[in-house]
C-alpha cells in the first residue's frame, strides 16, 4: 500500500468491510462495534470447521508453530504456500465469496445465523427485502422504488416523508447518468479534437434526446411533494432547474457539466474550460451505469438468506429504464 491508502487502512478493503459489518448491524458485537458476539463467534466456528485441516490454522500453531521473523516481508507467501496450501480447492466451497450473479440460497447452518441479524423481524431492511419480493409487476429499478415508496410497512418504519420523493429523484438521476454516458461518447467521438466545442457537442441528435428525457424528469422533480424535505434537495433542485430554465443546448450541457464538476463523487469525466468540454479520464470504452441505490445487493442477500423468492426482483433490478433503448432507436 502507498502512505496515503496505509493512512486510510481502516476505512478501506476487506478491513473497511468487516468494520462497516461490526458497527452497522449491533447483533455481531457485544454493543461496542468491536467485540465479536456470540453470533459472530458461531460464523467463525462455522467457517473453521468447515475448512479441510490444510486450509485452517488452529492458535496454537500461530503461537509456537510459525517462524514470522522468516516470513517477515513475505506474509503473503506464509498464507499462500504453507496455512492455506489447498486454497484453490477450498476456493470452490460455498464459504468465499460467490460470483456476482449467484444468489442461491446459502447452508443452513449459515443462513440461519446470518438472517436474524441481516433481516431482524420488524426492520426497515426486511419490509425492504418484502416489497421487493411482493413488486410481481416492476420490470425495472424505477418500478421498484415505485413499490418502496407505496409500502405501507416501509413507511410505517421509515416515514412517508423519506419514501415520498424517492421514485421521482430515481427517475432524475437515471436521465442524468444517460445525458452523461451520452456526452462522453461525443466527447470522445472525434480521436483527433480531445476538447470539442460546447456548440458541437450541442449539435448531436442523439445527445439533445437524451437532454430532453433529463429535462422531462427534471420537471417532474419540480412538481414532487414534498421535495424540500429530501435529504440532498439542494443539491437536486438547481439542476432541475436550470434544465427547466435553459432554453439552448448548449446552456443544458453546461449546466450538466456544472453540476457532475461541483457535485460528482469520485473520478471528474471532464469539465469545463472556456467554449469547451475538455476530458479529465482517458476513454477505455466502459460505460457508466445507471444510477442505482443498492436493491440488487439487498435483494441477492435477502434471497441468500432465504427471506423470500427473489428472482423477479433481482431480474427488474438489473434493468434499465428504457432511456438507453430510446435513444439507440433515435
Amino acid at each position: 500500500m502507498s502512505d496515503d491508502q496505509f493512512r486510510r487502512y481502516r476505512q478501506i478493503g476487506m478491513y473497511g468491510a468487516y468494520r462497516t459489518l461490526l458497527r452497522r448491524l449491533p447483533g455481531l458485537t457485544l454493543g461496542d462495534g468491536w467485540t465479536p458476539s456470540d453470533t459472530t463467534l458461531a460464523l467463525a466456528r462455522y467457517v473453521h470447521d468447515s475448512l479441510p485441516p490444510s486450509a485452517s490454522v488452529t492458535t496454537a500453531e500461530f503461537d509456537s508453530g510459525v517462524k514470522w521473523g522468516f516470513w517477515r516481508d513475505n506474509e503473503d507467501r506464509f498464507w499462500v504456500e504453507k496455512a492455506w496450501r489447498e486454497w484453490e480447492r477450498v476456493g470452490r466451497t460455498t464459504l468465499l465469496p460467490t460470483p456476482d450473479g449467484d444468489a442461491s440460497k446459502l447452508p443452513l447452518p449459515e443462513r440461519s445465523l446470518l438472517e436474524p441479524q441481516l433481516f431482524p423481524s420488524g426492520s426497515a431492511r426486511r419490509f425492504v427485502a418484502q416489497a421487493l419480493a411482493t413488486a410481481r409487476s416492476a420490470t425495472n429499478h424505477a418500478a421498484l422504488c415505485d413499490a418502496l415508496a407505496s409500502s405501507p410497512l416501509l413507511q410505517k418504519a421509515i416515514g412517508v416523508h423519506e419514501l415520498e420523493t424517492l421514485p421521482a429523484f430515481i427517475r432524475l438521476a437515471d436521465s442524468g447518468m444517460a445525458a452523461m454516458r451520452e456526452l462522453w461518447k461525443r466527447i470522445n467521438g472525434d480521436p483527433k479534437d480531445q476538447s470539442p466545442l460546447i456548440a458541437t457537442l450541442a449539435g448531436s441528435k442523439v445527445l439533445q434526446k437524451a437532454l430532453d428525457g433529463m429535462r422531462e424528469q427534471a420537471d417532474a422533480w419540480l412538481q414532487t411533494p414534498g421535495r424540500s424535505r429530501f435529504a440532498r434537495e439542494r443539491d437536486v433542485t438547481p439542476l432541475a432547474l436550470a434544465f427547466r430554465n435553459e432554453k439552448t443546448r448548449s446552456g443544458q450541457v453546461q449546466a450538466l457539466v456544472h453540476h457532475h464538476s461541483t457535485h460528482g463523487g469520485g473520478l471528474r469525466w471532464f469539465r469545463q474550460k472556456g467554449t469547451r468540454i475538455e476530458p479529465l479520464l482517458p476513454d477505455t470504452g466502459l460505460a457508466a451505469s445507471d444510477y442505482r441505490i443498492r436493491l440488487w445487493q439487498l435483494g441477492r442477500l435477502a434471497a441468500q438468506c432465504g427471506v423470500a423468492d427473489m428472482k423477479l426482483a433481482l431480474s427488474a433490478a438489473t434493468d434499465a429504464d428504457g432511456l438507453d433503448a430510446e435513444q439507440e432507436a433515435a
